[in-house]
């Protein structure tokens, strides 16, 4: 798996489990499971994503617990279901696309959250950043110009630009011309923007780069696992000598060698 998808996984499971006992034995586990497939990297990333958010729904109830009964319950991101949490750590450190996303939430059985994938994106942007930055609320063009872009206060475009899913190209130079000669346009943007950087401040990050390397780590064991003739000599003799049936052999050839020598001795 790619070292960027491994930092994000690294934050989702940060950002999902309160506790970072948690969010390492349960990452790590999922991602073991998965490099275990023969996966192309591109569905691996999903595949252990869609596992991870079974589980926090799964759990629920439990992670909503201990965050209740720890200092976190104070931190407002952790008020955020799991899939609003995962959706926004996706998004800002990921940057994965609304259809991968969609396709993630809709593999790990939440159809209706991945076809308005925007509202909920929008909504969690706007309630986190309102509720611990106080910055102000985000509102469409003021004026609604014949020219300006149609607003949708649910969804707007500057959400879609600010994520970079504005694909079309026609579609983006008109809004890159629109936005140098609308002022008020170009103050929904700045206002999106402040609350799109709000919210990145606000997602919990792990404190050091053990759990990466950790990640790293487990991620290489299930290749090496997969694909033995890629491991180095010390690598497949270490494997060799973990085997139950080796250690049996190698402990009683100790044990000959250690008679034949104390009978020599004599």
């Amino acid at each position: 798996m790619r070292t960027e998808d491994l930092k994000t996984f690294s934050v989702i499971g940060n950002g999902i489990w309160p506790k970072p006992e948690d969010s390492r034995h349960t990452t790590a586990e999922t991602l073991a499971a998965v490099s275990l497939l023969d996966l192309e990297p591109d569905r691996a990333v999903e595949r252990a994503a869609v596992a991870l958010l079974k589980r926090a729904v799964r759990e629920g109830d439990s992670i909503s617990a201990k965050a209740a009964r720890s200092s976190l319950n104070t931190h407002s991101f952790f008020r955020l279901s799991a899939e609003e949490r995962f959706i926004l750590i996706a998004l800002h450190f990921g940057k994965w696309s609304y259809s991968r996303l969609s396709r993630i939430l809709h593999a790990a059985g939440n159809e209706a959250m991945s076809l308005r994938l925007e509202e909920v994106a929008w909504s969690a942007r706007t309630r986190l950043a309102f509720s611990a930055m106080r910055v102000s609320y985000p509102v469409g063009a003021g004026s609604g110009g014949p020219h300006c872009p149609s607003y949708d206060p649910a969804k707007p475009w500057t959400q879609r630009f600010l994520d970079d899913e504005i694909v079309n190209g026609t579609e983006r130079i008109f809004l890159q011309n629109h936005l140098m000669a609308c002022d008020s346009c170009r103050r929904g943007l700045a206002l999106a923007r402040e609350v799109y950087f709000a919210v990145e401040t606000l997602i919990p990050q792990p404190s050091d780069e053990s759990f990466l390397k950790d990640l790293s780590s487990v991620c290489k064991r299930g290749y090496l696992h997969k694909a033995p003739s890629q491991r180095s000599v010390m690598e497949a003799l270490s494997a060799f000598t973990k085997r139950p049936d080796v250690q049996w052999i190698l402990i009683a050839w100790l044990i000959v060698v250690a008679v034949v020598l104390a009978w020599q001795a004599m």
